[in-house]
């Protein structure tokens, strides 16, 4: 009897609770390689750089203005100087040491280019949809400045990173000679090549 009754009470005070569905929208990010705003595919190089795929149909003015804090509180780490060790008389390290921490810096400088990209590309949009009735002054002064850092914070760490290639120079083979000065002239070219997107956004802006 008692259980019965137990089992009855437990079974009114049972609630069937609704179930959601959520639903996850994800963006999804793929390698494809950097070419400058004008589409002038003058450098054939095998560097790919991760940037973004963007959608021409698509508001994302609200989502770029959060992402511009993110870079401003951050400043994407570019003005951090490279870890590279510098006393090597007292540590000596072997060559595949020296090729590991040459090409994590030089996978660094090319995330940061890639980011740096994408603040060049909402520059250019932003400075399109800009008219007197939808000035957005603020947004492309603030987005032109964090590019300047950028750009020079990038100079000084492929500087960086040429200077480590030439310090360790006699330990390396001719082949791996040859490697680390193909990464380090494509790394060249790819900041060479955003500066003069950059400068061709800015003169369009001044017209």
């Amino acid at each position: 009897m008692h259980q019965e009754a137990r089992h009855r009470w437990a079974s009114s005070t049972t609630k069937t609770l609704p179930t959601t569905t959520t639903t996850t929208i994800v963006e999804t990010l793929e390698p494809f390689p950097y070419s400058n705003l004008n589409n002038n595919n003058n450098n054939n190089s095998s560097f790919f750089l991760p940037l973004t795929t963007m959608s021409n149909g698509r508001d994302r003015t609200s989502e770029f203005q959060t992402t511009v804090k993110t870079f401003a509180s951050r400043r994407n780490g570019l003005d951090r100087p490279l870890h590279i060790p510098i006393n090597r008389r007292q540590h000596p390290q072997t060559v595949m040491e020296q090729r590991g921490i040459f090409m994590q810096q030089a996978k660094r400088i090319g995330h940061d280019l890639s980011q740096t990209f994408l603040k060049l590309e909402q520059l250019s949009l932003i400075a399109k949809q800009s008219s007197l009735f939808n000035d957005k002054s603020m947004e492309i002064q603030d987005l032109t400045l964090s590019i300047k850092q950028d750009i020079s914070n990038l100079n000084r760490q492929i500087a960086q990173l040429q200077q480590y290639m030439q310090d360790t120079h006699g330990s390396k083979s001719k082949n791996s000679q040859t490697h680390s000065n193909s990464v380090v002239f494509v790394l060249q070219s790819k900041l060479a090549n955003m500066s003069n997107d950059f400068k061709q956004v800015l003169e369009a802006r001044t017209q």
